[in-house]
């Protein structure tokens, strides 16, 4: 079956480039340039994942996490941002976001974590039909220093991890900050 996705991106070239890529590995591919024409798009019709821009000219795409998990509480969406914050790439993971990449976006990275949470996707629909189980929204968030790679990725895996009842073993040698 054709995966359908959704691509929510007010940059009309790379919303293009971004279809035209995922067309040419057979993805039936919807383009919106609005959170409301996005949301407006999810209720007229299923997909399979959304790839979602942060700044957009009618509000920001980490709020239209929780509108567009309503319509669809099992839809994996990977937010895009041209702001390296691991801050904001945390929240939206604890808002529900799937993952997060950086702008400039490199295909190929993309292209592989797209796939990765479609396979996911149809893993949860083979042996559950609900969602994991959400973390509280009480927990005062902590900061984490460190801007680099490594650590976006450090953050999205503690984000990941917090929304799931597994447990996590944290190593690392003394005075490296597992605290």
């Amino acid at each position: 079956m054709t995966p359908r996705l959704l691509i929510i991106e007010d940059d009309r070239a790379l919303g293009e480039m971004l279809a035209m890529h995922f067309e040419d590995l057979d993805f039936a591919v919807t383009h919106a340039e609005r959170a409301q024409a996005g949301l407006d798009q999810l209720r007229q019709g299923r997909f399979d994942l959304v790839l979602l821009d942060q700044q957009l000219p009618d509000g920001l795409g980490s709020e239209l996490i929780g509108p567009l998990l309503e319509i669809d509480p099992q839809l994996p969406i990977l937010m895009m941002t041209g702001k390296h914050d691991l801050e904001l790439a945390i929240a939206a993971i604890q808002r529900g976001a799937a993952d997060f990449v950086h702008k400039p976006i490199k295909t190929d990275e993309l292209t592989q974590a797209v796939q990765r949470l479609l396979r996911e996707r149809e893993a949860l629909s083979q042996t559950s039909d609900s969602p994991p189980a959400g973390s509280s929204e009480d927990e005062a968030p902590r900061d984490l220093i460190g801007r680099s790679n490594a650590m976006l990725d450090v953050s999205k895996a503690i984000a990941r991890s917090a929304r799931t009842q597994a447990t996590v073993l944290i190593t690392g040698e003394s005075g490296t900050g597992k605290e």
